[in-house]
């Protein structure tokens, strides 16, 4: 399920490892103690992972199958909704030289 949820749920889940990894690593090469704010942002980021699996978890597991194609089909009217938007709208000048270009 590629929806926009995951994507950036999956992303969350890479980047709170990535960071995670960064605490156990540069730890070691300080050789000082962690300090308070540090052991909190690691607990803080330790809570988002375990928040972002749980979310993972519920929609492929716990969800129904009525929720997760609700899910699909929000996913996909958001992308309908966007499309529009997001077409560059060039100038008349631009357009002009275009138009030239294909002739």
């Amino acid at each position: 399920m590629e929806t926009e949820k995951v994507k950036n749920l999956q992303q969350t889940i890479g980047d709170t490892q990535e960071l995670i990894r960064s605490f156990s690593t540069d730890a070691p090469q300080r050789n000082t103690s962690l300090s308070e704010q540090d052991l909190s942002l690691q607990e803080r980021v330790r809570a988002q992972l375990r928040a972002a699996l749980f979310d993972i978890h519920d929609i492929f597991f716990t969800m129904t199958l009525e929720e997760r194609l609700s899910l699909l089909q929000q996913d996909r009217e958001k992308e309908k909704a966007k499309s529009p938007k997001d077409k560059v709208i060039s100038s008349a000048a631009t357009q002009k030289s275009l138009d030239r270009k294909k002739r």
